[in-house]
């Protein structure tokens, strides 16, 4: 079930990647500050990070 989890979690970070890339030059305006844009970011990592441990955990072991 992990795995699952792992996949959701990948597919919301790519979700939060596609939102906020800039669209005709400009970014979104929820991305306006930097700080605002920053923490976005590490939300992005943070929830990559998560998705890829519960693939990771996921795997049967090798031995």
């Amino acid at each position: 079930m992990g795995g699952v989890y792992g996949l959701i979690c990948l597919a919301a970070g790519i979700g939060m990647v596609v939102v906020a890339r800039p669209r005709y030059g400009k970014s979104p305006a929820i991305l306006s500050s930097w700080v605002v844009g920053q923490t976005y970011v590490l939300a992005i990592l943070v929830v990559t990070v998560i998705g890829f441990a519960l693939i990771i955990g996921a795997l049967p072991a090798l031995l």
